[in-house]
């Protein structure tokens, strides 16, 4: 007879370390219940469609990259206007009438349904109905005590704080994209960097220097990266993203990077002069570099 199912349910933006105890605490019910643990979520964040600002941890590609890396199979439902439009119960209903359903799995927190309307006492409520169990998973708390969640780490990384949104995520955050042709801007002050398409949707964290690890054809790179408007050198107001790479004068130009925020150095800021800019970043390099030193090596290469 074939084993039923208990899904993981979600939307997993940044896929952090709330989201993997969920996982984990899966495959110890499935093993006590003689049934598969799977991940059910969507193709892309549901505040797309319902037309709502995105500031994503992990872009959709990312995100369901990094679900598939988790060992568990993950079933991946389009989200359309006629899934949107389903209140909690049809929703339940639709998944039970698609899938061999044995358990659903939530956090304490988990909502669903029209308007997100849905919570996990409406799981409970409907499990006799439908005929599965339910397993619904207290947050995991930071070390701080507070209750690991995209939101949270979304607000640590606006404020600039890369280093607690690492140690809620479990890695470190990253941007990646192609690199771009600049206005060489960096290369009169000494500091060549190379600037970095993003996607609009994906959060760039504060405005700011930061020690940075960038991946590049497998290999790894130290660095800093600047995230700003370049205010000294510049009136377009654009935000950039602007990465020097220690110890290398590789031509970057149209290679797809990805940039690791380690911690950030200082906020951006306007100098009086070229001159000025160029001794601030010196000392941004003399910090970043002993910043690195001292690290442990194992928090500088933390990937997902």
């Amino acid at each position: 007879m074939e084993k039923k199912w208990v899904f993981v349910l979600g939307t997993f933006d940044g896929v952090h370390r709330g989201h993997r105890e969920l996982f984990k605490q899966a495959r110890r019910l499935c093993a006590q219940n003689n049934m598969r643990p799977a991940i059910l979520t969507f193709d892309r964040h549901p505040r797309e469609l319902l037309g709502r600002e995105v500031m994503l941890l992990s872009l959709n590609s990312e995100r369901l990259h990094m679900l598939e890396n988790t060992g568990l199979e993950c079933r991946v439902l389009p989200f359309n206007a006629e899934l949107a439009g389903m209140n909690p119960e049809e929703y339940i209903a639709f998944i039970c009438s698609r899938f061999n359903v044995g358990g659903l799995l939530a956090g304490s927190n988990h909502t669903f349904g029209r308007g997100a309307s849905g919570t996990p006492a409406e799981i409970v409520r409907l499990a006799g109905k439908y005929g599965y169990k339910t397993f619904i998973i207290p947050p995991l708390l930071s070390k701080s005590g507070e209750r690991i969640s995209s939101t949270l780490i979304r607000s640590k990384l606006l404020s600039g704080e890369a280093d607690s949104a690492a140690e809620l995520l479990g890695y470190n955050y990253f941007i990646a994209g192609r690199v771009a042709k600049g206005q060489a801007l960096g290369h009169t002050l000494g500091y060549p960097t190379a600037n970095l398409e993003f996607s609009a949707q994906k959060l760039v964290p504060a405005r700011g220097v930061y020690v940075t690890v960038t991946h590049i054809d497998g290999r790894e790179f130290q660095g800093m990266t600047n995230i700003g408007v370049r205010p000294t050198v510049s009136d377009a107001g654009n935000t950039t993203i602007e990465t020097f790479l220690f110890d290398s004068s590789a031509d970057l130009y149209g290679k797809d990077i990805s940039v690791s925020f380690i911690k950030r150095i200082r906020e951006e800021k306007k100098f009086p002069s070229r001159e000025a800019l160029t001794a601030q970043l010196r000392q941004d390099e003399l910090i970043a570099r002993a910043y690195l030193s001292a690290l442990d090596a194992k928090v500088q290469k933390r990937v997902f």
